[in-house]
């Protein structure tokens, strides 16, 4: 059994990125992921963030081979 704790990259509507509850840049992100081997992404929005931006997270990871990834989402409370 693997109890590796994944990498949570989360984003918001604002368009801004957090590796681990960390806001950093997007390009940071990726250079965080150069580096790591085999991680478990966990790629996190609200209903309100652009698909674009998941979207960026996603090209980031497949540039780094990191292909195993989740995604989940948050309902917006009205």
């Amino acid at each position: 059994k693997d109890d590796t704790k994944p990498i949570v990259i989360s984003l918001n509507a604002e368009g801004i990125f957090y590796y681990n509850d960390e806001a950093m840049s997007l390009e940071a992100i990726e250079n965080n992921l150069e580096h790591l081997e085999n991680p478990k992404i966990m790629i996190r929005s609200d209903a309100k963030t652009p698909f674009e931006f998941v979207v960026k997270v996603i090209d980031a990871c497949k540039k780094h081979n990191i292909n195993a990834f989740a995604i989940q989402t948050t309902r917006v409370e009205s």
